[in-house]
């Protein structure tokens, strides 16, 4: 789709999946794996059009509070429609 909308479509994101990789430091306290030990996990990306930043920051909240991960990783992208 294009910015600022998908026309007659929504709920619309595109997710892949791969192995994500990482190593608890001291003073984590992971959900997955063990402190100073290398872990792989199969997980998602998913990627979706939020319209405004007010949407945006309620997507990332939305996010931070159904992971489960101590520290969830996700980037913001502005979008432009040319």
């Amino acid at each position: 789709g294009c910015y600022p909308g998908l026309g007659n479509y929504t709920e619309c994101c595109f997710t892949t999946t791969g192995t994500g990789q990482f190593e608890p430091g001291t003073a984590s306290k992971p959900h997955i794996g063990s402190i100073g030990a290398l872990e792989e996990v199969q997980e998602a990306r998913v990627e979706t059009i939020c319209l405004g930043e007010a949407v945006a920051r309620k997507a990332v909240e939305a996010l931070k509070s159904a992971n489960p991960y101590e520290e969830v990783a996700y980037e913001v992208y502005r979008m432009e429609d040319f």
